[in-house]
């Protein structure tokens, strides 16, 4: 709001101020003082009279040297200072004191008060001079104090401004916050209903298979058809979730040096055959580029994403262009380059509001049935996740280009070891130690492991499955979920590693959480798991260890 508070006035001053607030001294009627002339009244006509004894001191050392100065003439600048010192009052004792000390020091007779007709002439002149000089001395005085009553008129405007541009700014910044909450409130409700319209669509097979399964005696053949859709649903919704994760930046990544140029290469075959006969594959890849660190099977599905939303923008067939390149980096030269991946269709394109909102969760063009909505998503979060980034640009009529863009690493490429060298001790009954807080996902998992001919000891806590070690160690193998209460499986998993350090342990978890760093050695997998996954994480940790212990051997 502003301050309506009066203003000081420009008008003619006051005798004296009456306040000296802040450094400045204010009259009763608003102006403003200069300090220079805060001298006290009957101070300024002691300094009248002690100028004119200066003057008269300064006159009378000239006579010898120059005789034939004026007499009056160091007497004009005396009167003038105490006028603007003093005002009018002082102004008039130094021009009346003045004239006594001439009259009876220079003018005939000399040593006397008595006036001639001379010395009437020359103090008339005298006295109309120095009036005026007083009247310009008085001028003098109003023209300061207006420049000072002025200045601090000016100097409360600025600072009046710039609590208003301060307040202005304030106002504006918890505006856009609020805007920012808004949106951010919009995305989550938008991201909510998305995550249960594709959820409950999902679980619909899954829970009315198992209801028919369970509630009446079907055919081995109908049997087996329901499995079939509930698994297939369940898939697609471990499907929605990684892609979820993705979009978050939160899915639990595997990063490694990675040849993209290798990559391209062994996965043309498969674009080919998602975009089908008509629509022109076009692969422009350099010899060799520098290794990029990223998950490569996150790569190749985002890979595959962007693909498959250029053959669905190019309805009528077209050219699907796939190219790498290096770059190096713009603001450094001594930084790591980049490693540029495009994707380039010649579809319909994209106007610019879709542009804009095409990495929204769940936002798609496609026709109902068609997409998620999650694709792109994945994508950005993937690329984000990873160190790069990803930039969409599209012209209506023309088409779109997508690039990924991650920044290069000097490590080393390492070849995956074949699966065929991974020994399979399926056959072997193993005592497994298994750690999950959540009843019917330790159920589940002990399930599948008794199936396959395993020992499982349940517990609850990390801390029940150390306290259960340090009592009896007779175990092949650990088995852990991650995000329990107390200790997770990260920090388990590495005590584990310190106290049994040839004692193979398994991380299988849905969620990492943002912070969670899990060493390379430690295994992981991610829920849900099916059993054939579960025994093969199992066989490569095994493997991996180098080391494999029946339970009978233990005792």
């Amino acid at each position: 709001m502003a301050d309506r508070s009066p203003r000081p006035s420009a008008c003619p001053p006051t005798r004296h101020p009456d306040v000296i607030h802040a450094g400045r001294a204010i009259a009763k009627d608003g102006t403003v003082v200069p300090r220079w002339m805060l001298v006290p009244p009957l101070a300024t006509y002691a300094l009248s009279l002690v100028v004119v004894a200066l003057a008269w001191a300064t006159r009378a050392s000239l006579d010898g040297a120059w005789p034939g100065v004026t007499v009056f003439s160091l007497f004009f600048p005396a009167v003038l200072l105490s006028a603007v010192i003093g005002g009018i009052g002082p102004g008039i004792v130094t021009l009346a004191t003045s004239g006594l000390v001439v009259t009876y020091y220079w003018l005939s007779p000399r040593g006397s008060l008595m006036f001639t007709q001379d010395s009437l002439v020359n103090l008339g002149l005298f006295g109309v001079s120095a009036g005026s000089i007083v009247l310009v001395g008085h001028l003098l005085r109003i023209s300061a104090r207006r420049s000072a009553t002025t200045a601090h008129i000016l100097k409360d405007f600025a600072e009046e401004l710039e609590g208003r541009v301060a307040d202005a700014v304030a106002e504006r910044e918890a505006a856009l916050q609020q805007l920012h909450e808004t949106m951010k409130s919009e995305m989550v409700s938008q991201l909510t209903g998305g995550i249960a319209h594709d959820f409950n669509n999902l679980l619909t097979p899954i829970i009315g298979s198992l209801d028919m399964l369970s509630s009446r005696p079907v055919t081995p053949d109908r049997s087996k058809r329901l499995a079939s859709g509930a698994l297939e649903a369940a898939e697609k919704a471990r499907m929605l979730v990684s892609r979820l994760l993705a979009f978050g930046r939160r899915q639990m990544l595997q990063p490694r040096p990675v040849d993209v140029v290798a990559l391209l290469h062994g996965l043309s075959d498969l674009i080919q055959r998602s975009i089908g006969p008509g629509t022109r594959l076009v692969i422009s890849l350099p010899p060799s580029l520098p290794a990029i660190r990223v998950d490569p099977n996150q790569l190749e599905l985002a890979l595959l994403n962007l693909t498959v939303n250029a053959r669905d923008a190019m309805q009528d067939g077209g050219t699907l262009t796939i190219s790498a390149q290096e770059e190096p980096a713009e603001s450094d030269r001594s930084l790591a380059p980049t490693v540029r991946i495009s994707v380039i269709d010649t579809g319909k394109g994209m106007d610019a509001v879709t542009l804009r909102r095409a990495t929204e969760p769940f936002f798609t063009t496609k026709g109902s049935g068609r997409g998620t909505g999650l694709g792109l998503s994945m994508v950005h979060g993937l690329a984000g996740q990873s160190g790069g980034t990803l930039l969409l640009s599209s012209t209506p009529g023309v088409g779109t280009r997508a690039e990924l863009r991650f920044p290069a690493t000097d490590d080393q490429l390492s070849a995956e070891a074949p699966s065929a060298e991974i020994a399979a001790p399926s056959a072997c009954n193993l005592r497994i130690l298994l750690v999950d807080d959540e009843p019917l996902v330790r159920t589940g998992l002990a399930d599948m492991l008794h199936d396959a001919g395993h020992e499982v000891v349940e517990v609850e806590s990390a801390r029940e499955a150390l306290s259960l070690m340090e009592d009896c160690a007779a175990f092949d193998f650990v088995l852990t979920d991650h995000l329990m209460p107390g200790m997770n499986g990260a920090t388990l998993a590495g005590k584990l590693r310190d106290s049994h350090p040839l004692l193979p342990v398994l991380l299988v978890t849905g969620y990492m959480g943002a912070d969670t760093e899990v060493p390379a050695e430690i295994a992981t997998l991610r829920k849900p798991v099916r059993q054939a996954d579960l025994l093969q994480a199992i066989d490569r940790a095994v493997a991996g260890v180098g080391r494999f212990r029946r339970i009978d051997d233990s005792a």
